[in-house]
């Protein structure tokens, strides 16, 4: 039982890791980008930032939204212009775009 659990723990880096590797090396900051997505909220109270998840999961931090400006399109398909401020690399942090344009899509 003990030998589960140590390996399990030691596994959880590689599976973070991982889950986190997408879009690694395919944006460089100052970038410009247009992405598209589902709006939500990400953190916990009261560390809420806007987010964006592409379809192919990737999850953009919103760089100057205010999380209360957004309420009315949590859960919708949206459309983001900007440059990318920070890139997923180096380990496990979520990308970051510095939003110019933010305006709801049709799904």
């Amino acid at each position: 039982m003990l030998k589960r659990i140590a390996t399990a723990a030691l596994m959880m880096p590689g599976a973070f890791a991982w889950a986190f590797a997408a879009g690694i090396g395919e944006y460089s900051v100052g970038q410009h980008l247009d992405i598209s997505g589902r709006v939500s909220l990400g953190g916990n109270a009261p560390f809420i930032y806007p987010v964006i998840q592409t379809r192919g999961g990737v999850v953009w931090v919103l760089d100057g939204v205010d999380p209360d400006s957004i309420k009315p399109l949590l859960g919708k398909q949206a459309q983001v212009a900007g440059a990318v401020s920070r890139t997923d690399k180096p380990g496990p942090v979520l990308p970051v775009i510095d939003v110019d344009s933010l305006r709801q899509v049709a799904p």
